[in-house]
């Protein structure tokens, strides 16, 4: 006859026990987080200081638009989380927007904001922003954000080299340090004004960027630091392995 085994018995003992106080605690947290009242919204803005289109105040005025009762002193569970995410994603500058409901009573809301990298004007007084995905967003009800500014002749293709520029400069630490403006001229040349200085770059068409910048590096570099900063009023980077100045 066998011995019977106590440990393995005590061992599937203790299993049991621990997986049902863990059902237990599960089923009394979820009952408190139904009788659960919400006291505060807590709203999280995730985007770099200087791209920002939206500020937690716009989203608590949305919110006082759409629940003009208010949220705050509402049992938790007579919130729809997903119709108050669907309403936020709604919102043009945000891309993606998650809502939770917390055991202390807190709301939370956790919002990523579409990342602009260029101000298009296709009058002077009409714009609109290009985030790094390629998608349009109005300019009305939303924050000014630091972003280069390009305007000119738009059309006929142009837009798409300038959201091609205005993305690598977006990813390109020196370029983005550098670049204040991208100009399109009437011949469908694309020219940069630099942040600080008072001559123009001519970057031609979106080939070989990497290239382009490299050798305006090199030049500010080992270059315009000799001859002086306003010496030249071009610089000219479309010509293969040149550096054209004026």
């Amino acid at each position: 006859m066998a011995k019977f085994d106590w440990k393995t018995y005590l061992r599937k003992m203790l299993y049991v026990l621990a997986l049902l106080l863990l059902v237990l605690l599960l089923v009394f947290l979820w009952d408190k987080q139904k009788q659960q009242i919400c006291e505060a919204i807590e709203i999280e803005i995730v985007v770099p200081q200087d791209k920002m289109l939206i500020n937690q105040q716009m989203i608590e005025d949305s919110l006082a638009t759409w629940y003009p009762g208010g949220l705050v002193g509402l049992p938790i569970n007579g919130v729809n989380i997903f119709e108050l995410e669907q309403r936020l994603k709604a919102i043009e500058a945000v891309i993606d927007a998650q809502v939770s409901a917390q055991l202390n009573g807190i709301l939370r809301i956790d919002l990523d904001q579409r990342i602009p990298i260029v101000r298009v004007y296709t009058t002077e007084t009409t714009s609109y922003y290009l985030d790094i995905l390629g998608h349009k967003i109005s300019t009305k009800a939303y924050l000014a954000a630091r972003v280069p500014i390009a305007s000119g002749n738009l059309g006929a293709g142009m837009s798409k080299k300038v959201y091609t520029l205005a993305a690598y400069v977006q990813e390109n630490p020196f370029a983005e340090a550098l670049v204040e403006q991208i100009f399109v001229t009437d011949e469908k040349e694309l020219i940069l004004v630099p942040k600080l200085h008072s001559h123009k770059v001519i970057i031609g068409d979106t080939l070989e960027l990497q290239d382009k910048f490299d050798r305006l590096q090199k030049f500010y570099k080992h270059g315009m630091n000799k001859v002086g900063w306003n010496e030249y009023k071009t610089i000219n980077l479309k010509y293969a392995n040149q550096i054209v100045c004026n």
